[in-house]
């Protein structure tokens, strides 16, 4: 994988969110799509990645 290409993450519960760290710690842009607000404000305060707020399984999160 290119550390050009942006890498997207549906979801940042436990999982999402070590996979997240791990990958822009090695330099890896980031994008996270969570549809809970808590897990996104918890992810902004620690996470240099781009955070989206919506469902993704619906297309217009999209």
């Amino acid at each position: 994988m290119s550390q050009d290409e942006n890498t997207l993450i549906l979801g940042i519960g436990g999982v999402g969110m070590h996979l997240a760290q791990r990958l822009v710690h090695e330099g890896y842009p980031v994008t996270v799509i969570e549809s809970d607000p808590e897990l996104l404000e918890k992810a902004a305060e620690t996470l240099d990645a781009r955070l989206i707020y919506g469902n993704a399984m619906q297309l217009s999160s999209w």
